[in-house]
C-alpha cells in the first residue's frame, strides 16, 4: 500500500530535523544518547566543587581540572568480577572528553565493605584541550566579535553562545548551494534554553531576532559572519534578572573489563556513548563557574 504523500513529507521533515540538530548542536545530541542508556550504577553522593585552571595555548585553551569525588556503586557484581569492579572516569567539558587520572592511575576499584556497601572517595584530575574559550561577562549592548563556541554573559542575566557557523545542509549540495553562512546560537537564563539561527543581512531576509525568556528579552543582530570562525554581532539584554551563570561539566563512569578496555579505545564521547554502552555505569553533572576573560 502506498503511503500518503503528506505522511512521506512529514517523515522526511522529522528525519531532516534530527540530522540538522546532530550537525548544529552535537553536544546536545550526545547528552541525549547517554541519558537514554544510563544505568546509574555509580552515583556521586557528595556534590564536588571542581577546581579549574585555564591556560591559553596556541589557538586553543588547556583546562586543568581537579575534583574530589565521593560516591557509591549500586550495581551488581557480575560473575567474573570476583567481588570487585574496576571503574574508569571520563570528563567531558568544552566539547572535548578525556580520561581522568585517579590518584596516579587510569581507573579506580570498588568493592563491598563489612556493611555490604560499595563506597568510594577519590581524587580525580584531567586536562581538557579545547578551542572553546572561557565564558566571559560583557555589558549590554555588546557590539563586537564573538568567536565560535564562545559564551557571553550579557548584563549578568543572559548567556549567549555562538555554537556554530557554517553553511546549511542544503547549501552544501551543488544544486542548492549558494555559499550562505549561518550562525547558530544557544541562549540560556535560569532553566530556559532557546535556539536561534541567523544569517547576514540582505534585501530579502532578516538578520535579527528577539528571544523572549525569563521575563525579559535578548536581541541579537548579525553584522557579518566569518564562516567557521565567528561573527560580528550586536546583542542587547532587556529586563533580565541577574543570574549566576555557570557551565556544565560531565563525569561519566565506565566499567574496565579488559586491557585495553572499550573506553580506552574510544576517540570521543560519541564513540563512548555508542560503542561502549555495555560498560556504561552512570554519569554526573558538575556545575562550574569560570573566571572569564575581561570583556
Amino acid at each position: 500500500m502506498d503511503l500518503p504523500h503528506e505522511l512521506l513529507i512529514s517523515v522526511f521533515v522529522v528525519l531532516g530535523a534530527i540530522v540538522m540538530l546532530s550537525v548544529l548542536f552535537p553536544d546536545l545530541m550526545n547528552r541525549a544518547v547517554a541519558e537514554r542508556q544510563s544505568r546509574n550504577d555509580v552515583i556521586v553522593t557528595l556534590p564536588p566543587a571542581p577546581q579549574i585552571a585555564v591556560a591559553k595555548t596556541g589557538s586553543g585553551y588547556v583546562y586543568d581540572v581537579k575534583a574530589a569525588l565521593v560516591g557509591e556503586y549500586k550495581g551488581d557484581y557480575h560473575e567474573g568480577a570476583a567481588g570487585k569492579i574496576d571503574v574508569e572516569a571520563f570528563v567531558t567539558f568544552k566539547g572535548q572528553t578525556a580520561r581522568a587520572t585517579i590518584e596516579d592511575k587510569g581507573h579506580f576499584s570498588v568493592s563491598k565493605d563489612n556493611e555490604g556497601k560499595s563506597g568510594f572517595s577519590i581524587a580525580a584530575s584531567v586536562s581538557i584541550i579545547s578551542d572553546e574559550p572561557p565564558m566571559r561577562e560583557v555589558s549590554s549592548p555588546y557590539d563586537n566579535v564573538v568567536r565560535e563556541r564562545e559564551t557571553l554573559i550579557l548584563d549578568k542575566s543572559f548567556a549567549l553562545k555562538l555554537e556554530k557557523t557554517g553553511e546549511s545542509l542544503l547549501g552544501k549540495i551543488p544544486v542548492f548551494g549558494n555559499g550562505i553562512c549561518w550562525a547558530s546560537f544557544i541562549a540560556t537564563c535560569g532553566k530556559e534554553t532557546k535556539l536561534a539561527r541567523l544569517r547576514e543581512c540582505g534585501e530579502e531576509y532578516d538578520c535579527k531576532t528577539e528571544i523572549n525568556m525569563c521575563g525579559g528579552s535578548l536581541n541579537i543582530g548579525i553584522k557579518s559572519i566569518d564562516c567557521g570562525n565567528g561573527a560580528a554581532i550586536v546583542a542587547s539584554a532587556k529586563n533580565g534578572a541577574v543570574t549566576e551563570h555557570g557551565e556544565e561539566m560531565y563525569i561519566s563512569f565506565w566499567e574496565k573489563t579488559q586491557e585495553p578496555s572499550c573506553a580506552d579505545q574510544a576517540r570521543n564521547y560519541n564513540e563512548l556513548a555508542t560503542t561502549c554502552y555495555g560498560d556504561f555505569l552512570g554519569e554526573y553533572t558538575m556545575n562550574v563557574r569560570l573566571p572569564g576573560e575581561n570583556a
